[in-house]
């Protein structure tokens, strides 16, 4: 493990987050470009307490997974499980701000409350394919009284627009746009809270 002492990733975090500040949100394309930049600083963020998880037993055992067999050795590989990482673990991390976060979002959660009961898009998708239990899953968790529960369903929207928009479904269609305002919002909102929590860490470590 290689120790990274704070004001390391605190440089980190200002010089991304100054960049991610300078979209100006004119086009379809600027919340694109917004969200994948979020996106990837919070990446850096939940991965980076994976050791901090560990070392308060919030976690243990293996976070890795074996990923599927195949004839091409380069996929035989460990790799992390992302959606786990990205939900489950940030949400216990971020667990004694749940109340403060889901206050933040209200509004967002909102949004995506109506997006998922009205049918106006599909959050969770299996190789392009709606799953529609999941997605009914996901709304009984934002309409819970548990803020640990929104939290993780929030999280785990988050997660599955990254999946399906740019990894997923591909090209532009400006009602995207709907979807991406809110998220982008609650996203900046989470990596803001995430952020003064790490910087409250004694010390950060790094796989």
């Amino acid at each position: 493990m290689i120790e990274i002492k704070l004001h390391e990733y605190n440089e980190y975090f200002q010089r991304k987050i100054h960049h991610i500040n300078q979209y100006q949100l004119q086009s379809l394309n600027d919340y694109f470009d917004k969200y994948t930049a979020l996106y990837s600083l919070y990446s850096r963020m939940y991965f980076t307490i994976l050791p901090i998880l560990k070392a308060n037993n919030i976690i243990s055992g293996n976070v890795f997974k074996v990923a599927g067999k195949t004839n091409n050795p380069i996929y035989n590989r460990r790799e992390p499980d992302e959606k786990l990482i990205s939900t489950l673990y940030v949400s216990k991390y971020l667990d004694t701000e749940s109340n403060v976060i889901i206050e933040q979002c209200r509004e967002e959660i909102n949004s995506f409350i109506n997006f998922i009961e009205k049918d106006i898009f599909h959050i969770v998708l299996y190789f392009g394919v709606h799953q529609a239990e999941e997605d009914k899953r996901l709304l009984k968790q934002l309409q819970s009284s548990s803020t640990a529960n929104k939290l993780k369903a929030l999280l785990m929207i988050l997660y599955c627009l990254k999946r399906n928009i740019f990894t997923g479904e591909k090209g532009f269609y400006q009602n995207q746009q709907d979807i991406l305002s809110p998220a982008i919002t609650s996203l900046e909102k989470v990596i803001n809270m995430f952020h003064e929590k790490l910087m409250q860490e004694q010390q950060i470590l790094n796989i």
